[in-house]
């Protein structure tokens, strides 16, 4: 995906828009906020190879972290029924968390200085996310931001994880917002589509795992996270 500067500069600019008419900000975790797919990746992999099975990292930035198939698609494409996909998903628990709670997961260049100046704007901020609240939580609070949201929806709260609008639609409602009155923000497939059926305009930020997906019907479509901060008026602080 390429970005010329006219096309960058009609995105903000739409962008500016739709910010002065919302109130809640929406924000996925795993690959917006925080660098943690690698962790991700990592977790299922030591999981996957006690059955003798290494993922493939491209598969799975793609496969995984963008269309959100999961344990269950690895097996189904690689015909390994002798694996139980929910006893995967229990075993990659304690793995991913470990790496949440040591601070070796790092956030974006140009998160902080978004999520700050949004909060200091008044917009009200939520995370949801397909990770749990706490493991998010975990890093958030060790780069220091996490007080700055005012709710985390993690995969506890929700019945149906994304494609699925669920946690897009219990964190508006927990921000006490209805949809249209909020903005997602969201690096992957599944986050669009849920965002789509959920009615809430939704950005696409790229990263360097989604540089290549299509994401057709998002709201906009930026090179990354620091490039919000032209649609974002300067704070004033005196």
């Amino acid at each position: 995906m390429s970005f010329s500067d006219h096309t960058l500069k009609k995105t903000i600019s739409r962008l500016q828009h739709l910010l002065k008419n919302i109130r809640g900000v929406l924000f996925d975790f795993d690959g917006l906020l925080a660098n943690s797919e690698e962790y991700h990746y990592l977790s299922y992999n030591e999981v996957f190879k006690r059955y003798g099975h290494t993922l493939d990292r491209e598969e799975y930035w793609l496969w995984w972290a963008s269309r959100g198939a999961g344990p269950h698609g690895e097996i189904k494409r690689h015909g390994l029924e002798h694996i139980d996909p929910y006893e995967v998903s229990r075993a990659k628990e304690p793995i991913f968390s470990a790496y949440c709670q040591s601070g070796k997961i790092q956030l974006f260049d140009g998160v902080r200085e978004v999520v700050s100046r949004m909060h200091k704007q008044g917009f009200q901020l939520a995370v949801a996310t397909g990770s749990s609240a706490a493991d998010a939580r975990a890093v958030l609070a060790h780069q220091g931001i996490a007080d700055l949201f005012h709710t985390i929806i993690g995969k506890e709260e929700t019945k149906h994880r994304k494609p699925a609008p669920d946690a897009w639609l219990i964190a508006a409602a927990r921000l006490q917002l209805p949809p249209d009155a909020c903005i997602a923000f969201e690096d992957a497939e599944k986050g669009l589509t849920a965002a789509i059926t959920a009615q809430i305009p939704c950005v696409i930020i790229r990263n360097p795992l989604n540089k290549t997906f299509d994401f057709p019907g998002a709201y906009a479509d930026l090179p990354d996270m620091r490039t919000v901060l032209q649609a974002l008026p300067e704070n004033n602080d005196g």
